[in-house]
């Protein structure tokens, strides 16, 4: 049985008449309590139900951070033994583009469940999968990854009650799913489940195969954990620390079936569909008869299946702006009675706390400029700057990114943009006359579903800022235009404005290369013509163009390098891993010594990815709301298949593009490679092995799968991928295939025309006089508005802060 109530205004609770049977009995007397997140562009939303309110979803907490442009916040949270607060870690989603960024660019929080206040901390960790690590106790742990570019891991203890955090404890290498246990931290190292000491030391507690992951500490002295058996088969084992480390299997299953769950009190659930199972020796271990993936209640009453926005049957209801809180349809199932019910809430959001200004922010500085112009000036470094009414980008249509997206593949793309196209003041070309195709080595073109894959990963198919929908003129979207240094070996600057650290990604793509301003380049880049960099900046068709150029010339140059998957062929989907990884986070290039190749941070090896993860999108659109548990290019590849959908405009969504297509259902689950496809001795790593260092600093274990030494002898995690591989050998039938929605030579696709802007003066009074916030030499992005009246006076901002 299924009770599906109509989406209504209202947070919905199970009716009352039919609690009893939904739940079971006794339902008004329990103390169960579910929690679950939801994020979108308006923040990272916290939701609690209660059983004894029927399952009613509240907003406990909404948190976001001022002055980002984000599509949606993403984030974890652990619950602490109470089940009174919950540690939050929470980032806009673009944070998983980024290495530094996903490593220790989380904000972090403590959540007080029952009265909603909000505590930030002054202090940044990863996005991984297993940050924050809560357990038996109100102590919860929480980790800066620093194993791509430091080589060593950051744990911190905090104490959820005071908000004290203990001094970080620094460990060579990289540990993960740290957890407080009645043993102190406990987390996963490379063939072993460690004990960490505050002194960074760490001792064998239970050796493992591989990397264990899922840490969760029970109230019994035990730690569940999961294990990698095989390339197929996973177990779930239990180390009891109180009775001389003895180790129980508790239940084996495929590696994607199968997980551990904790709730509150130190209660910890084995997850999914398990072949063989035991009972534990523990009271508060169980096996729960859910899906893998389901989040358990506090209580192990329901298991959360399902939080997906909602869709109303009244199809003259509008969509929510893009801005707001987005209502979400939360399905649960009752152990009980294995019945299924899903209820509706609207978050709340943008206002209390969670929407103040974390500490770590700091003092925002900036170099002064204008007091009365929003245009940055000269103190810039990205070329095209904010907030300038000449430099204003229309935000395109969906149909308008997939058909730029498929005539520049095919190099088609040469719509001619006229002399002053939208009166900003540019000579005319077409994109691919400003930036031609580029040929692929081996032949054969991009499939369109890689690059609309990429899209919709870097920038949700945007060329303008957010809050504009298609068709509305707004700032160009930019990253990372301030330069903020999220982190460095100075915490006490890590949110000042530096210019000349900006990123200056535009756009759909997210357009870095050449992007700065002549003379402000970063070292090697050469900056681009400035009408390049505007239509980069400006015009959706021309980025795109850009954006085919440069996947082109990272397909060409991991193939030049020996980096080719499978079969080779541009027309199969996974063989573009190399190249989507390469597109991320480049490829380093060799130097006659070791080490080079792909960076670590992509391995689909590395566990800060969690080994049980099915491929993205695969099972549930719910996978956009984590992006962080996968690597790059298998978000890239799950977007390839599973487009999102998007608003055209008010009352309309529509998908972002065509799917691409497999031959079966299996081929297009088998487009994630196994997790261990990339690592061996070549590069130095040995999964389901222990490797002792020789650093007297790590005790009996290496940091991690990555084995490699850098010239002090220490492990330094540069595993970087340098060989061809293969995970479908009959590629040209099992691999996925893209197609065009839009043929070449397509007849260009023409701007939404929503919220057209009232340019006369119809309607106004006789004789009103009228003050432009612009002067009237500026013309408007939007067609047929120039300005029809003389400007009664003068308008200008005053910036005080």
């Amino acid at each position: 049985m299924t009770v599906a109530p109509e989406p209504s205004a209202a947070p919905e609770s199970i009716d009352a008449g039919k609690r009893a049977e939904v739940l079971g009995g006794g339902w008004e007397k329990s103390s169960d309590r579910a929690v679950t997140t939801t994020g979108d562009a308006s923040g990272f939303h916290v939701l609690v139900a209660d059983a004894n309110d029927g399952y009613r979803w509240r907003t406990a907490a909404s948190l976001s951070e001022p002055g980002f442009d984000t599509d949606a916040w993403i984030g974890n949270l652990c619950i602490t033994a109470s089940g009174d607060r919950a540690v939050v870690v929470y980032a806009p989603r673009t944070f998983t583009n980024t290495s530094v960024l996903n490593e220790r660019g989380g904000f972090t929080a403590i959540v007080d469940l029952n009265g909603g206040a909000v505590r930030k901390l002054p202090l940044q960790t990863t996005l991984a999968y297993f940050n924050p690590g809560c357990g038996p106790s109100e102590s919860a742990v929480l980790t800066q990854d620093g194993a791509e570019d430091r080589g060593e891991t950051r744990l911190f203890l905090l104490d959820t009650v005071s908000g004290k955090l203990d001094r970080p404890i620094q460990i060579p290498g990289q540990l993960t799913s740290a957890v407080p246990s009645a043993d102190g931290i406990v987390a996963a190292d490379s063939g072993a489940v460690v004990r960490v000491h505050p002194d960074g030391k760490r001792t064998v507690v239970a050796p493992a195969k591989g990397v264990p992951y899922r840490l969760a500490a029970d109230a019994d002295g035990g730690v569940v954990y999961a294990q990698l058996e095989d390339k197929q088969t996973a177990s779930v084992r239990r180390v009891d620390l109180e009775r001389s480390n003895a180790v129980t299997t508790l239940a084996t299953g495929a590696i994607t079936d199968l997980s551990v769950r904790s709730a509150r009190g130190g209660r910890v659930f084995v997850t999914g569909a398990k072949a063989t199972k035991t009972a534990s020796p523990a009271g508060s271990v169980a096996l729960a008869d859910v899906p893998h993936q389901a989040g358990m209640s506090l209580s192990g009453e329901v298991a959360v299946t399902s939080v997906l926005p909602s869709r109303s049957r009244d199809t003259t209801v509008a969509p929510t702006d893009p801005g707001d809180s987005q209502r979400v349809d939360i399905t649960a199932t009752s152990l009980a009675t294995k019945k299924t019910f899903t209820l509706s809430v609207a978050p709340a959001a943008g206002a209390g706390d969670g929407a103040k200004p974390s500490p770590a922010l700091g003092r925002i500085s900036a170099a002064a400029g204008d007091p009365n112009d929003p245009f940055d000036g000269d103190q810039r470094y990205c070329s095209v700057a904010r907030n300038d009414p000449r430099n204003q980008a229309m935000q395109p249509k969906p149909r308008q990114v997939e058909w730029a997206v498929d005539q520049a593949v095919v190099g088609q793309l040469t719509v001619q943009r006229p002399a002053n196209w939208k009166n900003l003041g540019m000579p005319a070309y077409s994109p691919q006359g400003l930036f031609p195709l580029r040929a692929l080595d081996g032949g054969g073109y991009i499939p369109a579903q890689i690059l609309m894959g990429i899209a919709v990963q870097e920038s949700n198919t945007w060329q303008a800022a957010r809050f504009a929908i298609p068709g509305v003129t707004a700032n160009p979207l930019i990253g990372n235009y301030f330069g903020i240094d999220y982190y460095n070996d100075d915490e006490s600057d890590d949110w000042s404005i530096n210019w000349a650290d900006a990123d200056c990604g535009y756009g759909v793509m997210q357009i870095t290369d050449g992007m700065r301003l002549a003379g402000k380049e970063k070292p090697g880049e050469t900056a681009l013509p400035y009408d390049h960099q505007r239509a980069i900046a400006l015009d959706f068709a021309a980025n795109i163009a850009r954006g085919q150029q440069m996947l082109a010339d990272k397909w060409n140059e991991t193939r030049r390098a020996g980096l080719i998957v499978n079969n080779g062929t541009a027309e199969g989907l996974e063989n573009w891993f190399f190249a989507a990884w390469a597109y991320n986070s480049g490829l380093h290039q060799p130097s006659g010594q070791n080490p080079w190749g792909l960076g670590w941070l992509n391995n689909p090896v590395n566990p800060r990815y969690p080994a049980d993860r099915p491929p993205f999108m695969e099972t549930s659109y719910a996978d956009s709301a984590h992006p962080q548990d996968w690597p790059y290019p298998e978000k890239v590849l799950g977007f390839a298949g599973h487009p999102i959908e998007l608003i055209e405009s008010p009352g309309t969504l529509v998908y972002s593009h065509l799917y691409a297509w497999w031959n079966s259902d299996q081929d297009r689950y088998n487009v994630k490679p196994p997790v261990v496809q990339f690592c061996e001795a070549s590069n130095d790593c040995y999964p389901g092995e222990s490797h002792l260092p020789n650093d007297p600093e790590v005790i009996g274990e290496p940091a991690g799968p990555c084995a490699h030494k850098n010239s002090s002898g220490k492990y330094d995690l540069k595993c970087w991928w340098h060989q061809p591989s293969t995970w479908k050998a009959q590629c040209q039938t099992t691999c996925g295939h893209g197609w065009l929605r839009f043929d070449p030579g397509y007849a260009y696709q023409e701007d939404a025309t929503n919220y057209a802007p009232n340019c006369g003066l119809t309607g106004l009074p006789s004789g009103a006089l009228i003050v432009d916030n612009l002067p009237t030499n500026i013309p408007s992005v939007r067609p047929n508005c120039s300005p029809g009246h003389s400007n009664a006076g003068s308008f200008q901002f005053d910036f005080l802060g």
